[in-house]
């Protein structure tokens, strides 16, 4: 009977929130295909190099069961651009691209089966290769060509000959090229090929291509990127890359992945962890996540929320200060942001999120029963920490609370 009363009561309070508001980025992820659309894009500018990287191309939506009639008008139209941009002396008349008539006259099953068997044959594979061969004795593969082995060998098997190229293609110099091998390592998903494309991640032309072929891997690519991650020496910007496509990549071996750095590491890219972790929860409340790495990072923020904040006091209003007021007042602001999507990895990270808003953004009535619902939710340890930084309070008193909070915490 307690039990019910309890969950009634939690109810009642839940409803005097406000309901939060969803991550921006989800909104449009559920809103947008994009690899749908960068494939389409990358379609018809591929008219634009050669017929072959088309043809390639147009293979690669058929096999997705993407060459819809809307989208075979769309290419048409753009064949008819290029056609009449190359009749005004820009481009060759022959060279215009247009829709190949044999992905229309041949049964898609066929085309799907063949092309791929051809490719992955040993016939082919040695003319390609003495092709490639002779092309590096006379100075090296021109660009576009080295544009079509990049998409061309992701319709072969992994283990083909060409295959053993990618790695190379993937680390040229060209952004086109380089984008495209990883495209093709999205469908390969050769091991050899992972230190690679984790580079990759550090350039803002291949990140994106590099990071959805890392989610392709899916757990093949976690050591690579836990090896990324812990690596004190790498750049900054490739470590935060590397926790963001472990949170994408979002099984229980990239989430450890990433509770391990949080817990362990130096806290250089805590603030990226937490997101990350953030969202991963938020798309798949299921997944684990190491509630003691979560814990310990609440009491390093606890304890990070009441020095930021007495000084905020002590500095006080005025000229001389307000610069450095404003400033603390974010770092306050971001502090308590991490905490509760650190406590949305232990709780109900749907009433977490609507309890923070409403702390934030609500009027008192609201704040106050957010505060409420967190008081009969949170467990000891973890209200003990959190409702100092939060309850309704003057400022003189808060300050005295944290204070007293300061000489309990753990670490202080």
């Amino acid at each position: 009977m307690g039990l019910k009363a309890g969950r009634e009561y939690l109810a009642t309070l839940q409803k005097n929130i406000k309901p939060m508001r969803n991550r921006v980025e989800k909104d449009l992820a559920d809103a947008l295909d994009l690899q749908h659309a960068k494939l389409v894009f990358d379609t018809i500018d591929s008219q634009n190099y050669s017929s072959v990287l088309y043809a390639l191309h147009l293979f690669d939506l058929l096999a997705r069961n993407e060459l819809s009639p809307e989208i075979k008008n769309i290419l048409a139209e753009k064949s008819g651009e290029i056609e009449a941009a190359a009749l005004s002396g820009r481009f060759e008349a022959e060279g215009a691209a247009r829709f190949p008539e044999y992905f229309d006259e041949f049964p898609r099953q066929d085309i799907l089966k063949e092309i791929p068997l051809i490719m992955s044959s040993d016939e082919y594979q040695q003319v390609m290769s003495s092709r490639l061969a002779a092309l590096r004795k006379d100075g090296g593969l021109p660009k576009i060509e080295r544009m079509e082995l990049a998409k061309a060998i992701g319709l072969m098997k992994p283990d083909s000959p060409l295959a053993a190229e990618l790695g190379d293609l993937i680390e040229d110099e060209s952004p086109q090229v380089s984008c495209l091998a990883l495209k093709s390592a999205a469908q390969l998903r050769r091991k050899s090929d992972l230190p690679a494309i984790v580079r990759k991640l550090g350039d803002y032309l291949t990140h994106e291509d590099a990071a959805d072929a890392l989610c392709r891997y899916g757990d093949a690519a976690v050591a690579t990127l836990r090896k990324s991650l812990k690596d004190p020496s790498g750049a900054t910007e490739l470590r935060r890359a590397a926790a963001d496509v472990l949170a994408r990549i979002g099984t229980p071996l990239a989430v450890g992945a990433l509770a391990e750095e949080l817990e362990c590491g130096s806290g250089e890219l805590d603030r990226g962890i937490i997101d990350a972790l953030d969202r991963v929860r938020a798309d798949n409340a299921e997944v684990p996540v190491p509630r003691a790495a979560a814990t310990a990072k609440i009491r390093s923020l606890a304890r990070r929320y009441c020095r930021i904040f007495l000084e905020f006091q002590e500095r006080g209003p005025g000229s001389g200060s307000a610069a450095l007021r404003n400033h603390l007042s974010l770092e306050l602001a971001v502090c308590l942001a991490d905490i509760f999507k650190l406590l949305g990895l232990s709780y109900p990270q749907k009433g977490i999120r609507t309890a923070y808003q409403n702390i934030v953004g609500g009027n008192r009535d609201a704040l106050n029963s957010a505060v409420e619902w967190l008081d009969n939710t949170l467990r000891k340890d973890a209200r003990d920490m959190v409702l100092p930084l939060v309850e309704d309070l003057d400022a003189g008193e808060k300050a005295r609370r944290l204070r007293k909070l300061l000489r309990i915490l753990p670490g202080s």
